[in-house]
């Protein structure tokens, strides 16, 4: 219920922002730019280079949000942005960064202290592709097409990473690896 609230609000600040009201895209960049920091952290492994991806695409993401058709898609619309940002980053780098141990967890207030440690211990062992898709689908609320259009790949492959994610956290959890 709370999800359905959030995005319908986003939708009505965009739709603001359309018609020229600038508080509603201060409104905007206050209530996601934490959270596309978080995506950028997860997506990039580390936290170098993330607030650079974030500025980036903050910028494009003033440029275009009159063209945005569909308010409701702003968030996908918006990560998908960052996504490019940070591959960006990646691609002029021109390898894989170290990874961060300290990623943020879906979610960490539904777990205990030693929980939420040990959630993002295995959290931070998955590949950054699985992780960014546990991450959109548990912590952000998308759903499979959401995050196929957010990180700019197919439903499936989505399906995919989601199956070997939650695998790879179950077995960690557990004590199995």
């Amino acid at each position: 219920m709370m999800r359905d609230i959030d995005r319908a609000y986003t939708a009505m600040l965009v739709l603001m922002a359309q018609q020229g009201e600038h508080d509603a895209l201060e409104r905007l960049a206050v209530r996601w730019r934490p959270r596309h920091y978080a995506h950028a952290r997860r997506f990039l492994g580390r936290a170098d280079g993330a607030a650079d991806a974030v500025q980036d695409a903050w910028a494009g993401i003033l440029r275009g949000v009159g063209q945005l058709r569909d308010p409701g898609r702003f968030p996908a619309w918006s990560y998908a942005i960052v996504t490019r940002r940070c591959q960006d980053i990646i691609r002029r780098r021109g390898r894989e960064p170290p990874m961060d141990t300290e990623i943020d967890t879906p979610d960490p207030a539904a777990f205990s202290g030693e929980q939420a440690a040990d959630l993002r211990r295995a959290m931070a062992a998955l590949p950054s592709d699985q992780r960014t898709a546990i991450a959109l689908f548990y912590a952000e609320g998308f759903s499979i097409g959401e995050i196929a259009e957010a990180i700019r790949i197919p439903e499936g492959t989505v399906k995919t990473r989601l199956f070997h994610a939650r695998r790879a956290l179950r077995r960690q959890l557990e004590g199995d690896e």
